[in-house]
């Protein structure tokens, strides 16, 4: 959890940049980048909060075992389903913040959560609160990352 509270600190930081955007690292801008990661934490968060009438399936797949092992992200290969991408693109430094608020605070309250809530991934399956917690790191990194190589 420290790592994501250093993550949500860089994210702040990188607010007043949200409108910068560099074609040749990403066709979106800064603000979307921050937008959809913010989008992830908390919805991923919200679905570990859920008790689940369903049991937990463990899938085995390469891109997981690859993104687990390596702790990265292919860039470009994804998809961001539209539950996580924003309807509008007027990334405002107030929604923004707000989302950050939400994040911090769904992060905070994951604590609280079960060890064996899982979440569903559309690619990888279900995901064990540790499991799915690394994953918002590795999500959140592979994201500022791609922010740092559109302000350089």
């Amino acid at each position: 959890m420290k790592r994501l509270n250093k993550y949500l600190k860089e994210i702040e930081r990188q607010i007043p940049n949200a409108h910068e955007k560099d074609e040749k690292v990403s066709a979106q801008s800064v603000g979307w980048q921050l937008d959809h990661t913010l989008r992830v934490i908390i919805g991923i968060s919200k679905e570990l909060a859920k008790e689940k009438e369903a049991d937990y399936k463990s899938k085995r797949n390469v891109a997981k075992s690859y993104i687990f092992l390596t702790k990265t992200i292919p860039r470009g290969k994804g998809r961001a389903p539209e539950r996580v991408v924003s309807k509008d693109n007027d990334f405002t430094t107030e929604k923004l913040s707000s989302l950050l608020d939400l994040a911090r605070e769904s992060l905070a309250q994951l604590k609280a959560v079960p060890k064996d809530n899982f979440f569903t991934h559309p690619l990888f399956g279900d995901l064990k609160k540790k499991k799915a917690i690394k994953f918002i790191g590795i999500h959140t990194k592979h994201h500022l990352k791609i922010v740092r190589d559109i302000l350089t």
